[in-house]
């Protein structure tokens, strides 16, 4: 949070929201199903000083599990926010069939970008605070997420308080995969270093055996 405190500085209100309305906070994703929220993240022009830094490590603003996937695979997909789809085609009674692919939405990150955050989120699962993701024989990139929770105004604090996440993939040179674990109240631990990066684990194992991807450590 510090670090990020630092960044946000530097970039400004205006510059930190127009970055998350282009990774598609505050927006539908227009996936196919009906009753999907939008979050909510406000005008920069209403934030006061304190809230451009809290916005900045994810306070303040409200976002759906698909929307932060959907985010955090721009940085699997070179850069690039896509558009999430559920099927591949649709079959009518009369036989036509219509086929669904991948749309690009935007390039968000330069290749420049791209690559260096790639290497803070490998660094960050190999040496850093979500060392419980780390894999023996393969390579992962990820961020935990720790949230507090508020009742009637007031922050709670310890176990059975917090929503944990840990947001994934892999591999490094050619990533397959994203996966989002969140855990709300968890009782064992009140961080997402300890719980969603934990699980995150197993089931990376489980895809990496699912997709017979090869060790690349």
């Amino acid at each position: 949070n510090t670090g990020i405190a630092f960044i946000t500085k530097k970039m400004g209100a205006r510059l930190l929201y127009e970055y998350l309305y282009k990774l598609g906070f505050g927006q539908y994703t227009d996936i196919q199903l009906g009753g999907e929220l939008s979050g909510q993240l406000e005008d920069w022009n209403s934030w006061e000083a304190s809230e451009l830094v809290t916005r900045g490590f994810g306070q303040g603003i409200s976002a759906t599990p698909l929307q932060v996937v959907m985010a955090f695979a721009s940085l699997a997909n070179g850069g690039y926010l896509m558009k999430p789809i559920l099927i591949e085609k649709i079959i009518s009674p009369d036989g036509k069939v219509e086929e669904l692919f991948p749309k690009e939405i935007a390039r968000i990150f330069s290749n420049k970008t791209y690559n260096i955050m790639k290497s803070m989120l490998y660094t960050s699962v190999e040496r850093g605070v979500a060392r419980g993701a780390k894999l023996k024989n393969y390579t992962v990139m990820g961020k935990t997420g720790t949230s507090q929770t508020y009742k009637n105004g007031k922050a709670q604090e310890g176990l059975g308080t917090t929503i944990t996440s840990f947001a994934g993939f892999g591999t490094i040179k050619n990533p397959r995969f994203v996966v989002l674990v969140k855990f709300d109240y968890p009782k064992n631990s009140q961080w997402g270093s300890e719980t969603a990066a934990v699980t995150f684990k197993r089931i990376s194992k489980s895809l990496f055996e699912y997709f017979e991807i090869l060790p690349d450590k």
